[in-house]
């Protein structure tokens, strides 16, 4: 038996404790609220330390769910990480970009043009998202770059402001 924890167990102590309801948490994760308790109820047995103290209409954190929390979020991190460093070395002649419906259809011909006279190896993938999409996707890696319209918000975003001519 493997001794670890699976990272959706921590996924979902880390949004419980984020969140302060099973319920808010729950509907975070595209879950149900009885399905979360009893994995955290399972989570908790398996510990055999209590993670939350619950009542009808309250959930805290308990001194050993702080420091579990804590750890999770550092699991997860990693557990992210590296998955990152596999897709970072990952050879590739596609180039995802998602764009916004919005931008100039002028713009898009272009980018569909570009491989072919600079880099005829590498194969660009164009898909419209609107902007919280695109987001989302970048930071799920799903694509390497995103056209949208700003202003937008993001704190790990590295933004490349373009004029049209």
């Amino acid at each position: 038996m493997y001794p670890g924890i699976e990272l959706r167990l921590l996924r979902y102590a880390v949004a419980v404790a984020e969140e302060l309801s099973f319920s808010r948490a729950a509907e975070r994760l595209h879950i149900s609220q009885p399905s979360l308790s009893k994995q955290i109820r399972e989570l908790e047995e398996s510990l055999d330390s209590k993670l939350f103290y619950r009542t009808k209409r309250d959930v805290a954190v308990t001194e050993t769910g702080v420091l579990f929390v804590e750890e999770a979020r550092k699991a997860l991190l990693h557990s992210e990480q590296a998955a990152n460093v596999v897709r970072s070395f990952r050879p590739s002649t596609h180039l995802q970009i998602g764009y916004s419906p919005y931008v100039n259809p002028d713009l898009i011909a272009a980018i569909w043009s570009f491989p072919e006279t600079v880099l005829p190896d590498l194969t660009i993938l164009l898909k419209s998202y609107f902007t919280r999409r695109q987001l989302s996707k970048l930071q799920d890696g799903k694509i390497d770059a995103a056209l949208v319209m700003l202003p937008v918000m993001g704190a790990d975003l590295v933004i490349v402001r373009t004029v049209a001519a």
